[in-house]
């Protein structure tokens, strides 16, 4: 066999061996969304093609070869650009410029300056900021045995800034984001899990979409802080819905990074781990504030000023230098430019659907209802690729919610009917883009809730 056809022939296995892999790593969820099976019939085509092409004249088998390798190297030169700085990619989140009036200090900075002008003031502290990375791959927390899931209790908290002013405000009795005596032990109509968006980052405390909700249902409560994952969601309720006793839990989703990005950290934590696998199983956190007031704050006085989410990192393989081989091997930095997000995570979406199980099961059981809210990202609206690959991960957790028979109220079209949806973020929702996810959940919890009882 000639040179030429062995390379026709290696590119023909290379197709198949893509389909095989996305049919390993996606499994029974392969076509069970148009879009994704659409996606997984690509290698097969290009397998064709290449097959096709050994039956042409060998100068049709030279363009194609040609044409697949040229395309091939330039694409991998561009992204190994883009990783060594040789050229700029272009900003995914427009904060942080200005005309001299955006604050552009740290967390830390803010907080030491208030502290040295006898403010105390305390940066914000989120369980994903006390992450420790072990070297045998498993994580626990910087606090030893104990994980907080939420932050220092009654004090004047310095949380971010993307609008040229940070938002700081006084953390209620449990660390979290919410109006003083919201913790007063009668039941609550509505509590809210979530990551920074559902945290209210970073907006004025009576401007994100969790205060606009408690505006029409003043007993709403949120523990929602930057960071949280799945099992982070599970944890927060397994700990503080004993203390609340909603009558409606709002799980708030967010589409772009809580399966792909946070959950395969969050399950390498075995004290997280064991929310999900030992029904009874807490930390006993509701209990335990003031122990976590004085560890959480031994261990800030240890970092000084050092921001807590930039601690302890995740390990990131086959490092050289500013060069990271698994983003060059992946196109991680050219995917980013083109909102390209598509990772093999089918053993995450079943992990989800079985968290998603569990918290319905416990919120029922003491008489409430669990509702999915969608939160969608600006990847979504950069442009068509970008929310071509978020309606394939949509599309698939929208089947587990409907076989469990979980309500969902999806925020992604009250985004879409604007002219412009970018304008409703800055990495996280603008004004405007809390307003639009209030409005869409309240809109539905009328429809189908009743807070009579």
């Amino acid at each position: 066999m000639r040179p030429l056809s062995i390379l026709t022939v290696l590119m023909a296995a290379a197709g198949a061996a893509a389909f095989a892999y996305l049919g390993i790593v996606f499994q029974e969820q392969l076509f069970q969304t148009w879009r994704l099976g659409l996606v997984a019939a690509l290698p097969l085509a290009f397998t064709a093609a290449a097959l096709v092409s050994l039956r042409l004249s060998p100068l049709v088998r030279l363009n194609f070869v040609a044409t697949v390798l040229l395309s091939v190297g330039v694409v991998y030169v561009f992204e190994l650009g883009l990783q060594l700085g040789w050229f700029a990619a272009p900003a995914r989140y427009g904060f942080g410029q200005g005309d001299g009036t955006f604050d552009k200090r740290s967390v830390g900075q803010v907080v030491a300056e208030g502290r040295a002008q006898g403010k105390p003031l305390f940066p914000s502290v989120f369980p994903f900021s006390l992450f420790s990375y072990r070297p045998d791959g498993t994580t626990g927390s910087a606090l030893g045995d104990l994980l907080p899931l939420g932050g220092v209790s009654g004090v004047t908290t310095v949380s971010c800034n993307e609008t040229g002013s940070f938002l700081i405000y006084e953390s209620d009795a449990h660390g979290f984001h919410n109006p003083k005596g919201s913790w007063d032990g009668r039941p609550v109509d509505l509590m809210a899990v979530g990551d920074s968006f559902t945290q209210g980052h970073c907006v004025a405390s009576d401007r994100n979409f969790v205060a606009r909700i408690r505006a029409r249902h003043p007993r709403t409560v949120s523990v929602g802080m930057a960071g949280n994952g799945p099992l982070l969601m599970l944890a927060s309720l397994r700990e503080y819905l004993p203390l609340l006793k909603p009558k409606v839990v709002l799980w708030f989703y967010y589409e772009e990074n809580d399966i792909s990005d946070d959950l395969p950290v969050e399950s390498t934590a075995p004290v997280l781990t064991r929310y999900l696998a030992e029904p009874g199983f807490t930390q006993n956190l509701g209990a335990r504030q003031e122990e976590i007031d004085t560890r959480i704050g031994a261990w800030l006085d240890r970092l000084g000023t050092e921001a807590p989410s930039a601690v302890n990192p995740p390990p990131r393989l086959g490092t050289f230098g500013s060069l990271v081989l698994s983003d060059l091997l992946l196109l991680r930095s050219t995917r980013n430019i083109l909102n390209v997000q598509f990772k093999p995570d089918a053993a995450f979406i079943r992990l989800f659907d079985d968290i998603l199980a569990r918290a319905k099961a416990e919120v029922e059981a003491r008489g409430g209802r669990l509702v999915f809210v969608n939160l969608p990202g600006k990847r979504r609206f950069a442009n068509a690729i970008g929310a071509w690959f978020q309606d394939i991960r949509r599309e698939r957790v929208f089947v587990l919610l409907k076989r469990q028979g979980i309500p969902v109220i999806d925020t992604v079209p009250v985004f879409s009917a604007h002219p412009d949806p970018q304008s409703l973020f800055h990495f996280h929702y603008t004004e405007d883009g809390n307003e639009r996810v209030a409005s869409a959940v309240l809109s539905r919890l009328e429809d189908y809730l009743d807070f009579s009882r």
